[in-house]
């Protein structure tokens, strides 16, 4: 008789030969194909599998009593036992490739059949969790009417558009709360005043994450370290001795003031020997911020400023408002720089010299014009004596050469009759000099020994070497090969050689290069001389040094966090100093960062870490200098790591939904459990579709729902803030199949595959498998490898639901085939009373 109580699926269910049902002498349902149609899952789990059902026999069945079964062929864990489907539409599924099969009442034999197919159905899906995460955070100001803070909330990943909620401000914000993203990249939230900020952040897959910072403010004592506290002179020649120059800086764009500079938020003032505010301000703007300046006329000649006391009161004024500060009172004139001259020797006794002054950075501030003349040391600074005498008035800041002997020196006199000097080298043999360069492309001898510069080099400077020069190899470290141009003596018919033409040099010419270039230093210290003819003999000596990286930079260890994976380098810079390993100073810094991610690239030391936000390929980097990538004298070395994140999900292996069999109470036993966050979860059981909280709890377990009864599950990460909901429908285990052969066709395996025996999952419990030939396994989901005729049977799992409390067996029975002849059609699958 027939029943649409599924609880008769307790009686015998047949399988039946590859792509047919099983039927008795006078089945009626033989004559049916499963039509399968997969449409992609546009978020982490929306897939769908649509099954229709043709054939001449379909008629004979009664579709209100189908059920169906999924199984995983490849990709994700999911599956799902047998359920209802309304019109044969199965949602909620992840990516991946899946087999369906499908039983229902076939009224010609008053019986239930269950229909499988070697057909499979791929379920495409390319969806990433998001990345959300904010970026560094711009203060505002300490003061009332204009507010500049800014947060920067960095999206990458998920699915476009994205809702973003302002939930939690301060009192004093009034702009606007809800904000959206069309695509992934930065939104900044601008016009903040200072206070605590929270947000939300869903995006078109409901995949939802909070987000808090704080705005901090700008305070008068970090505004005053943008003026240099010194007057400078004017960058160009003038004869007003009142002009002065003010400089503002910031040292590098890491500065927390230099987002303010390049967007003009600031205006200048001055007052003289005042402290009241000025009553006249201009822009403070300018592209390059850290070399900003604004010039300025002084009242008195810089002259006179000096005296008595004197000093102008530098202001800066949020621009739009009434928040002026003052930053600094100047007092002082800068006198930190003078002229540099340059030389090339004419001879042993006397040098050709260039020399000029700057219009800016000029010690005394001379007031020009000015005039310059030639003096011995030993003359007084303001001379009547001259080896060359007063110039002529000069107005102009170009380079003026001039001859003079080793040894005199140059006084600069201006129109107010202030005095600068500068002296001349006593002589040609000492202003040669030894020094040593580096390649930056490092190769190494051995890992044990150090890395060495692809093209070392060793030097002898000068500006020039006469004919007949000498330059001789001393002594170098033991086991340092003789150098090439050991012993080399000038004897072309030119004046002088220039050391740095050694590559179109004629032979005969000194190289600059001593120690030619495909030989390899040793650490420690050489010595070479030099001499020149009629000018002496000098002997120059330095100490070498060579790097090494001990060991490699590596991931000492990482550490999955919520802001993503926090990595702790390791891995020393090294080097050898007469002899001896040292450590060297050595910093780590991300390189590079996947295309659309934004890092924090500032350098860190050994035991400092380095945070990788999102997911893609990183490049970490350690030098010996925290600002620079590549050095010379450093060693460097980089690794490229992958980091995929982790998303907060459900863990297929625990979550599970059913009615206990011969249960008393009818209610669900619902258990799930996240993986992939903090491990501080809150579970929510909602309505279908997440509307409306049916309970919480912090375990993930939930007695409630009937048989059939789909929920949503939303699982929240507290220390994260992020959350993640999944459906589940509750199975009768009165009725369900507990047991499927994964990666068959109704059961049969070839020779040589893997024989795959599963169970669903059904909470924190154990599993106990017998199979023939005494075959045993305590797996949920068992495999026999490179399967033979001889593992055919039956095969039978005993579980106790963690729901229940009372252990239920069932079994299924296997056919190991040569896949040439038919099957048995009359194996059964039963569930053992």
């Amino acid at each position: 008789m027939r029943t649409n109580n599924l609880r008769q699926w307790a009686a015998a269910i047949g399988l039946l030969a590859i792509g047919q049902f099983a039927h008795q002498a006078h089945a009626q349902c033989d004559n049916i194909t499963i039509n399968i149609a997969a449409t992609a899952s546009t978020c982490q789990s929306d897939g769908k599998l649509t099954v229709t059902l043709t054939g001449p026999d379909v008629t004979n069945l009664d579709m209100t009593t189908a059920q169906y079964a999924i199984t995983p062929v490849s990709g994700t864990a999911y599956s799902q036992s047998w359920a209802q489907a309304p019109g044969g539409v199965l949602t909620g599924i992840p990516p991946g490739t899946y087999t369906v099969q499908v039983r229902a009442f076939c009224s010609a034999n008053n019986d239930y059949v269950v229909k499988s197919t070697g057909n499979t159905a791929t379920i495409a899906g390319n969806y990433v969790v998001p990345n959300i995460y904010v970026n560094t955070v711009r203060k505002t100001f300490n003061c009332t009417g204009k507010y500049i803070g800014r947060i920067p909330i960095v999206i990458s990943g998920g699915r476009a558009p994205y809702s973003i909620t302002m939930t939690s401000k301060p009192a004093t914000y009034t702009g606007p709360t809800t904000f959206s993203m069309s695509a992934t990249g930065t939104l900044d939230v601008d016009n903040l005043p200072a206070g605590n900020y929270a947000f939300t952040v869903i995006d078109a897959c409901t995949y939802n994450t909070s987000l808090t910072a704080t705005v901090g403010t700008y305070t008068a004592d970090i505004v005053a370290d943008m003026i240099y506290p010194y007057l400078y002179m004017p960058g160009s020649y003038t004869a007003d001795c009142r002009a002065v120059r003010i400089y503002k800086y910031l040292s590098s764009t890491a500065h927390e003031l230099y987002p303010i500079f390049t967007s003009e938020f600031y205006e200048i003032g001055f007052t003289y020997n005042a402290t009241t505010q000025p009553t006249a301000w201009q822009e403070l703007t300018n592209s390059s911020p850290s070399s900003y300046y604004i010039d300025y006329t002084l009242p008195v000649d810089r002259d006179d400023f000096k005296k008595n006391n004197n000093y102008l009161a530098v202001w800066l004024r949020i621009k739009g408002t009434n928040c002026a500060y003052k930053v600094q009172d100047v007092r002082a004139l800068n006198g930190q720089s003078h002229p540099a001259p340059s030389y090339t020797p004419v001879n042993c006794d006397t040098v050709q010299v260039g020399h000029y002054l700057y219009a800016t950075y000029i010690y005394n501030f001379f007031c020009w014009p000015y005039q310059w003349c030639v003096v011995h040391p030993a003359n007084s600074t303001n001379p009547t004596d001259t080896i060359i005498p007063w110039s002529d008035p000069v107005t102009s800041t170009g380079t003026i050469t001039t001859k003079m002997p080793y040894g005199s020196r140059i006084v600069y006199r201006d129109v107010k009759g202030a005095i600068f000097t500068r002296d001349i080298q006593s002589s040609f043999i000492n202003s040669i000099t030894s020094t040593y360069t580096y390649n930056t492309s490092y190769t190494t001898l051995d890992p044990n020994t150090g890395y060495f510069p692809s093209s070392p080099a060793l030097y002898a400077s000068g500006s020039s070497f006469p004919v007949g020069t000498r330059v001789q190899y001393i002594s170098g470290p033991a086991g340092t090969p003789i150098p090439r141009f050991s012993d080399i003596t000038t004897t072309v018919s030119t004046n002088y050689i220039w050391p740095y033409s050694n590559s179109t040099s004629p032979t005969g010419y000194i190289s600059s290069s001593i120690i030619a270039p495909y030989v390899y230093p040793l650490p420690g210290t050489y010595t070479f001389r030099v001499t020149l003819p009629d000018c002496g003999t000098r002997d120059i000596s330095f100490n070498l040094q060579v790097y090494r990286l001990a060991p490699f930079l590596s991931i000492g260890s990482a550490q999955e966090t919520c802001d993503g994976l926090r990595i702790f380098p390791a891995g020393q810079i090294q080097y050898n100093y007469s002899g001896t390993w040292y450590n060297n100073s050595t910093w780590y810094s991300i390189e590079t960062a996947p295309s659309g991610v934004t890092v924090d690239r500032t350098g860190v030391q050994p035991g400092g870490s380095l945070l990788l936000p999102a997911s893609g390929q990183y490049v970490i980097k350690m030098t010996s200098s925290q600002s620079t990538n590549t050095s010379n004298y450093s060693a460097v070395d980089t690794i490229h790591v992958t980091y995929q994140k982790k998303a907060l999900a459900l863990d297929v292996g625990v979550t599970s939904a059913y009615v206990c069999a011969g249960s008393g109470t009818g209610l669900g036993a619902i258990r799930v459990q996240g993986t992939n966050g903090s491990g501080n979860y809150t579970y929510q059981l909602r309505t279908q579709g997440g509307a409306a909280v049916i309970q919480t709890n912090t375990t993930g377990v939930f007695s409630y729902g009937a048989a059939g009864d789909t929920y949503t599950v939303r699982v929240i990460d507290n220390d994260c803030n992020t959350q993640f909901d999944q459906n589940v429908t509750i199975l009768d285990l009165s009725d369900a199949q507990i047991t499927y052969a994964g990666g068959s066709v109704n059961n049969v395996f070839c020779e040589g595959q893997t024989l795959r025996v599963n169970c669903i999952t059904l909470g924190s419990t154990t599993y106990s498998w017998t199979g023939p030939n005494g075959w045993t396994s305590t797996q949920q989901n068992p495999t026999r490898p490179n399967a033979t005729p001889d593992m055919s049977g039956r095969y039978t799992v005993t579980v106790t639901p963690e729901g229940c409390g009372i252990p239920m067996t069932q079994y299924i029975d296997i056919v190991v085939s040569p896949c040439v002849a038919a099957v048995n059609p009359h194996l059964r699958s039963r569930v053992v009373q």
